[in-house]
């Protein structure tokens, strides 16, 4: 992913990385099966606490029912499978 620039919002770093993936896997003839993306939930990172925030759905760790909201990226990937294509979300 080093042709990425950082970005901050999950959607589209999803996207982008989708975006290259299915770039170089057309260009190397790949036969790529599936795709998932890190988590689903927010979770605990061994260096970083709860601190980063990688799933679909954010989770709220002050709440005792943890309760969870998906994010734009939950609807993005929503997409993708319904569509099953990477290309067009």
């Amino acid at each position: 992913m080093k042709h990425v620039k950082k970005i901050h919002n999950a959607s589209e770093r999803h996207r982008a990385y989708a975006k290259i993936h299915n770039a170089s896997t057309r260009q190397d003839g790949a036969n790529v099966q599936g795709y998932t993306v890190w988590s689903l939930m927010d979770n605990m990172e061994w260096s970083s606490g709860y601190t980063v925030k990688y799933g679909l759905y954010q989770v709220n760790f002050t709440d005792p029912n943890r309760t969870r909201t998906p994010k734009a990226s939950a609807s993005w990937y929503t997409n993708v499978i319904a569509q099953r294509s990477i290309s067009t979300c």
